[in-house]
């Protein structure tokens, strides 16, 4: 079991995630609390269950926008959306400080493809510090994603 730090909020699985909408992006921003989103251990005991954090998200301070650390994969899927979707109805450009992702499938990528897409004309997402498997995928799949700009590390 996976216990929250002061300022930490553990989200459940697929179930929780829309109630903590309202929090992440409004409430965690203030109270510069954290969420962590927890998987389920794919080497755990048949007989029980354990819970592994792998997905982090904080609101940056200074940016629309959030802190990314850990995986995004099929296990977070949900999560990954309800952090991404409410950012689109947010005022200005979208920044996500990638610099913690360890790993992101192509279905990750793909929903950030996406709301970058549906942003409009005059906005864009600003990834700082994408992981390599981030930039690789972009550049084979999506060379020439409208509204999407990766940022290195200075």
């Amino acid at each position: 079991m996976i216990t929250a730090a002061p300022g930490t909020r553990l989200l459940g699985h697929v179930g929780h995630v829309a109630d903590d909408l309202w929090w992440r992006y409004r409430g965690a921003r203030q109270s510069g609390g954290a969420i962590v989103t927890p998987r389920r251990d794919a080497e755990a005991s048949t007989s029980r269950d354990c819970d592994v954090p792998a997905l982090r998200v904080e609101a940056l301070p200074d940016q629309v926008g959030v802190r990314v650390a850990g995986e995004v994969d099929a296990t977070v899927r949900d999560s990954w959306h309800a952090t991404l979707a409410p950012l689109v109805d947010v005022d200005g450009d979208i920044h996500l400080d990638l610099s913690a992702l360890t790993f992101i499938d192509v279905r990750g990528v793909a929903e950030l493809v996406e709301l970058a897409h549906g942003l409009g004309e005059e906005r864009q997402m600003v990834l700082h510090q994408p992981p390599r498997v981030l930039r690789q995928v972009m550049d084979v799949l999506w060379p020439d994603a409208p509204r999407l700009v990766m940022v290195a590390a200075p």
